[in-house]
């Protein structure tokens, strides 16, 4: 058996649809109108242009009381029949004749409207030679009992609008939309030639039960979104939605015959095909090509040329349809993940070329013997595509109504609890298959049961007297006899009332004598509904409410002396049954306010100065929260702890100062920042000439000495002994290879490139060396002058340093 199966609609149920389409289609006799009378075109650029002169016969321009402009018959050879632009009044116009006494253009339309808001036209007559009705960006307007005629001019154009509704109208050529949101067309019938309904670029359409009966029609919809096609008629036409990205669209319920194609859904996403009857295409009855997550279900393709042709489409579910008479029942191209059935027992789909036979069942056709309806072997596509549960008969074909029977509870029972598990079990015996199983208590609305041949479902009873009851439906749409179960809830005695349940939180937790304090009861109950219950609230818990009965559960309430609150809800039910909770609150004194910022200012005396330089520092600190930490960056590595401070300064350079200053409070601050700008001392430079010589076998021996003072160490020597020969030692030994007078010049470099230069002229003596044989001999030769020479050259070589950038303040 095919069980879950939705029912089709079947070929006497389509006819019968068409039938009363084509009824409707030729649109219901207006009610009686007064005779026409002649009116020139009508112009509105305005709200206040609603007046007599303009054909407005009644109405204040409210939703509820409208303008009305009818009875007027307009002559558009000199323009627009009606034509109304930027208005907000509500407004209706019914009852127009608009005719064209000039042969060949201007077409001018019966009615135009440009941005107006809430519109009604009915029972409007575009006659030969005049346009149908334009709508352009606009909103709320409502189209209905038009009758356009031309076969060969505008019928309705829609653009850039919204909520906008045409319906049971006769139109001689089209109905296009473009840009258009909530937009409703129904029961309209479009007959001409070339007849069609186009919808482009819109969202939320609905194209509902309409005839395109044309020698060439068409009903497409493309770049258009969440869109409902159902129940059309197209008469040697086809349908198309695309190309362009088209989502969320539904095509069901419609009979399209005799076109170069049926449907054509391309580049459509989420998009439904069911229920439609489609018959004689020149081509394929149902085309997929570039689309993806598509149902195709319920449907009947037939006599065309292809049943179903698919092409670059992927997820695709194909089942439950009826493919019969077509020269090729399906193509696929480039396609995947096309699912050809609803797995067993629902089955695939009816193809009228399957040459399978049904002697067996299961899911895998094995059962045997014992036919399901289904065909014992799969239907083949192609290589890559087949239905592995053919259809042996369509559904149309099962008039045998399938059976339900209900096996708990018994007839009779008598039960003690609510809701009820309700079971029992379906079968079918048409061939179509079970689709669901529904149950009801006491005439209530049915609701589905879970499972077909075995079901159960949950059901509240009545106390006293139940009739419980149960139905089954084929796939074919056949229902089943009803099966009813008589039964007796005898419902227990409730327990009794209980109060209700109390408990509240505040914030702030901690609040002080400055704090508004919210209090949230939470309150629930056995019977009653927490917006029932009323609280009321005891600041003090000194036995007097402070507060009223109330549902509100939120109160608030300030302490103005600092202590402990024993703070009391109550809550009440609608019984007048109470209950309470206590909590302690603790309310505290306001915290004393925070201290004033810091200011931190210090003076340095003096500034300036050659090293070393004793300075003096002082603070001036205000704000905050004394007393006071402090500490002192002096520049050259030195800091100090105290409020004011003195420092030597013993090296040359400009050095940055400032303070940091801490209060109790945990502030700090950054003082202003100071410049210490300390001259290193002149270099001096003073050389002891040597007193004594001492002859060698190779010269004269003589030992120099340099004495410095000032600038900065460490020192650089650079000895000239007049002779060609260097030193850079504080204190050389030099040997002079043969008497005379030399050139000695001294150059002296301190830390901080000052220069020293001492040049003196050395008188090296003859000394006879004695005559003992022994060598070397030494002899100390007295020379009566030992003199000193300085020389301060101050500044001279000094680099002059850039003052650094103060720190930055954290």
């Amino acid at each position: 058996m095919r069980n879950g199966q939705a029912p089709i609609l079947g070929f006497s149920t389509i006819l019968f649809v068409l039938l009363v389409l084509q009824g409707a289609s030729g649109i219901s006799s207006p009610p009686a109108a007064p005779a026409y009378a002649s009116h020139a075109p009508i112009l509105i650029a305005r709200d206040a242009d609603f007046t007599p002169a303009n054909g407005v016969v009644s109405g204040t321009g409210t939703p509820t009381d409208p303008f009305v402009i009818e009875g007027w018959e307009i002559d558009t050879a000199g323009g627009n029949g009606i034509d109304v632009r930027d208005t907000r009044a509500s407004f209706v116009v019914r009852n127009i004749n608009a005719v064209k006494s000039a042969v060949g253009p201007p077409y001018n339309f019966a009615a135009y409207f440009v941005n107006v808001t809430d519109a009604q036209l009915e029972y409007i007559n575009a006659m030969d030679g005049v346009q149908g009705f334009s709508i352009r960006n606009s909103d709320r307007v409502r189209l209905a009992h038009l009758n356009e005629s031309a076969l060969d001019l505008t019928g309705v154009d829609i653009l850039t609008s919204g909520n906008v509704s045409v319906s049971t109208s006769v139109v001689g050529t089209n109905i296009l939309a473009y840009d258009a949101a909530n937009l409703t067309i129904s029961s309209n019938h479009v007959m001409g030639p070339s007849s069609a309904i186009v919808v482009r670029s819109s969202r939320s359409v609905l194209i509902d039960w309409n005839v395109v009966d044309g020698a060439d029609s068409l009903i497409r919809v493309n770049d258009t979104h969440d869109v409902v096609i159902s129940r059309n008629r197209i008469v040697h036409g086809w349908m198309y939605v695309g190309p362009g990205p088209t989502n969320n669209t539904t095509i069901s319920d419609n009979d399209v015959r005799s076109g170069q194609e049926g449907i054509a859904a391309v580049t459509a996403n989420n998009v439904t095909v069911e229920g439609n009857n489609v018959a004689s295409s020149a081509r394929s009855a149902l085309r997929l090509e570039g689309s993806s997550d598509a149902k195709v279900q319920l449907n009947r393709l037939t006599d065309s040329a292809i049943g179903i042709f698919v092409r670059w489409t992927r997820d695709v579910s194909v089942w439950h349809n009826d493919l019969a008479g077509n020269q090729v029942q399906g193509i696929v191209q480039d396609s995947v993940r096309i699912s050809w059935n609803d797995s067993y027992p629902s089955g695939g789909n009816f193809w009228s070329d399957y040459a399978g036979v049904d002697n067996c069942s299961g899911p895998n056709q094995d059962v045997c013997p014992a036919p399901d309806g289904i065909g014992d072997t799969p239907y083949t596509i192609d290589s890559n595509n087949s239905d592995r549960y053919p259809w042996i008969r369509y559904l149309d074909n099962d008039t045998t109504p399938p059976s339900v029977s209900i096996g708990t509870p018994t007839e009779g029972s008598v039960l003690h609890a609510s809701p009820v598990n309700v079971s029992g079990t379906a079968s079918d015996s048409g061939g179509s298959g079970l689709r669901n199983v529904e149950v009801r208590a006491n005439s209530r609305p049915w609701v589905a049961a879970t499972g077909r041949l075995s079901w159960q479902a949950s059901l509240d009873l009545d106390p006293g007297a139940n009739s419980l009851q149960a139905r089954a439906w084929d796939a074919a749409g056949n229902p089943s006899s009803v099966a009813l179960a008589n039964v007796t809830y005898e419902a227990p005695t409730p327990p009794p009332n209980t109060p209700p349940n109390v408990n509240f939180s505040w914030s702030p937790f901690q609040a002080d004598t400055n704090t508004t304090v919210n209090f949230t009861a939470r309150v629930f109950d056995d019977r009653d509904p927490p917006e029932a219950i009323q609280v009321r609230w005891d600041w003090e818990s000194d036995g007097t409410w402070d507060t009223s009965w109330s549902v509100e559960k939120v109160a608030q309430h300030r302490f103005v002396v600092a202590d402990t609150y024993n703070v009391t809800v109550e809550a009440m039910d609608t019984d007048g049954l109470t209950a309470s909770q206590m909590y302690p609150v603790p309310i505290t004194e306001p915290p004393p306010p925070h201290p004033p910022p810091l200011s931190v200012q210090i003076a340095v005396t003096p500034t300036s100065g050659t090293m070393p330089l004793t300075v003096s520092f002082t603070s001036d600190v205000t704000g905050g929260a004394p007393p006071y930490e402090y500490h002192w960056t002096l520049g050259d590595g030195g800091e100090s702890p105290a409020a004011n401070t003195v420092h030597i300064y013993l090296t040359g350079g400009n050095f940055t100062v400032w303070l940091i200053a801490y209060d109790t409070a945990g502030q700090s601050e950054l003082s202003n920042v100071m410049w210490v700008n300390v001259t290193p001392a002149a270099v001096n430079l003073t050389v002891s000439q040597p007193s004594d010589f001492f002859q060698t076998s190779n010269g004269t021996m003589v030992t120099l000495r340099a004495t410095v003072s000032g600038g900065t160490a460490p020192y650089t020597y650079l000895w000239d002994f007049g002779d060609g020969e260097t030193s850079n030692e504080i204190a050389p030994t030099h040997l002079y290879s043969a008497p005379g007078t030399y050139r000695v010049q001294v150059r002296v470099t301190d830390s901080q490139g000052q220069v020293a230069t001492v040049a003196f002229d050395l008188a090296v003596p003859m000394i006879e060396a004695p005559r003992f044989g022994l060598d070397p001999l030494w002899i100390a030769v007295g020379v009566s002058a030992t003199f000193a020479v300085g020389i301060g050259l101050g500044f001279l070589g000094a680099r002059r340093r850039r003052r650094p950038k103060p720190p930055r303040a954290n």
